[in-house]
């Protein structure tokens, strides 16, 4: 999914390069110019989302643990799982998720 995103964006990028914010950079949140959005521009957004939901108890963060746990729901090999959260080692990810 990342990898989909990353590629739509640099699409975009591509057809607006000489109005781009930092010609030699992609941000994955970043707005129609390629300008990184703020990190709490994120969390805000997320807030308002739960608030208009009525989601209690999850933070933003707890979307990472919830991928990973689907990712391995759905037999996604451990390794891939491991390089899309940024774990170099697959015991850090064995760690950060619990799984023994």
């Amino acid at each position: 999914m990342v990898t989909k995103i990353k590629s739509r964006r640099k699409k975009e990028f591509l057809g607006t390069l000489d109005r781009q914010y930092d010609s030699k950079r992609i941000f994955l949140f970043a707005d129609e110019l390629g300008k990184p959005i703020k990190p709490d521009s994120v969390s805000q957004w997320w807030t308002r989302f739960r608030v208009r939901h009525k989601i209690e108890g999850i933070n933003f963060h707890d979307l990472r643990h919830y991928s990973v746990t689907y990712l391995i729901q759905q037999n996604v090999p451990t390794k891939s799982i491991s390089s899309r959260v940024s774990h170099k080692k697959l015991v850090q990810l064995r760690i950060s998720m619990s799984i023994t």
